[in-house]
């Protein structure tokens, strides 16, 4: 298997978080709302406590995120399972229009600024002296609403996105209370 960011079957999305900002050196991508996202997730999956490197796939199934084996198995496991629903999107008018068709069941709509690649020289902590490139970089979330499953056209201004200066933005597709994936897309911007 290659690199997750090789994969194209795959929307990998990095979360940086601010719990270990402590030992030394400030992650430049963490943020208090991926905490926020990483909490809800342990607390749907009934589990006691957070971690990092946490990998978290379809929304459904966690583990150390540096075991290329567990993420294979999971990958495999999990194939397809954010295809429930089939979006589709075009460029319209300066805008995003995505189009999410019925589906049986309601959802939560989440956008994600995201660039793509970003390299890091680590001045501080463990790592001083080390450089990290980060792939895929969530950097803004936002809640767009609640979705009822019921035929949808959804727009987003692009000109908004690009003023950003983000790479692109990921769509996630979400049932509610952080349960499983059922759409994503990732859109270049």
């Amino acid at each position: 298997m290659g690199t997750l960011t090789e994969n194209t079957s795959v929307l990998g999305l990095s979360f940086s978080v601010t719990y270990w900002d402590y030992i030394g050196w400030k992650d430049t991508f963490a943020d208090p709302e991926n905490d926020l996202r990483q909490t809800l997730y342990r607390d749907q999956m009934n589990e006691r406590y957070v971690y990092t490197p946490q990998m978290i796939v379809g929304g459904i199934s966690h583990f150390v995120g540096s075991s290329s084996e567990q993420l294979e198995t999971h990958l495999k496991t999990l194939k397809g399972h954010a295809r429930k629903i089939n979006l589709s999107w075009r460029f319209i008018d300066g805008d995003i229009e995505i189009i999410l068709p019925q589906t049986s069941t309601g959802a939560t709509l989440w956008q994600m600024d995201v660039d793509y690649r970003k390299k890091v020289d680590i001045g501080r902590g463990e790592n001083s002296g080390r450089s990290v490139t980060y792939h895929n970089i969530v950097r803004n979330i936002d809640k767009l609403g609640e979705w009822d499953g019921s035929p949808t056209t959804l727009r987003l201004k692009l000109d908004d996105l690009q003023a950003k200066g983000r790479d692109a933005c990921a769509l996630l597709v979400q049932e509610q209370n952080h349960g499983p994936i059922i759409g994503a897309l990732m859109i270049d911007l």
